[in-house]
């Protein structure tokens, strides 16, 4: 039997713990949220256009990012024994490794994902600038939005 699954799970994609994490809790199973950051077409949040604003207002308001407020709420959910998380630069594995050391959740978190989720849901324009994005992923997310929409 593994003793390790990796599952999708961020704060709009819980379905994971319906019904696979409660399996592998009882089969002694720890569980490895994947995906963390990937929250519409795999595009993540704290790239998306629209969630800019959101994500400054974040840093000055609550003393950390977008992406450290979301690990904070990954770890600290008590759904997964821990998290993977893609990390390309030497300044995103300092933002991420940041985010274990907040001690209290602030409050108006969860409303603070809504929010990125109506930003990132709500406006067609900013998917149609992802078109014009250097990273081919976000480019072929946005394209297979907007034909969604139509």
């Amino acid at each position: 039997a593994p003793s390790i699954v990796t599952a999708r799970y961020n704060y709009p994609d819980q379905r994971a713990s319906v019904c696979l994490f409660p399996a592998c809790k009882r089969q002694g199973i720890r569980i490895l949220a994947a995906q963390s950051f990937a929250w519409y077409g795999g595009v993540p949040f704290v790239r998306f256009p629209n969630t800019w604003r959101y994500r400054n207002l974040t840093k000055n308001f609550y003393g950390f990012t977008a992406g450290q407020a979301h690990l904070h709420w990954l770890l600290r959910s008590g759904a997964v024994d821990g998290i993977l998380v893609s990390m390309q630069t030497s300044e995103q594995v300092l933002e991420n490794t940041d985010a274990t050391r907040i001690e209290k959740a602030p409050t108006g978190l969860e409303s603070l994902f809504v929010s990125f989720q109506e930003a990132i849901t709500a406006n067609k324009s900013g998917w149609r600038e992802l078109l014009q994005d250097e990273h081919w992923e976000y480019r072929e997310a946005a394209v297979a939005y907007l034909k969604k929409r139509r």
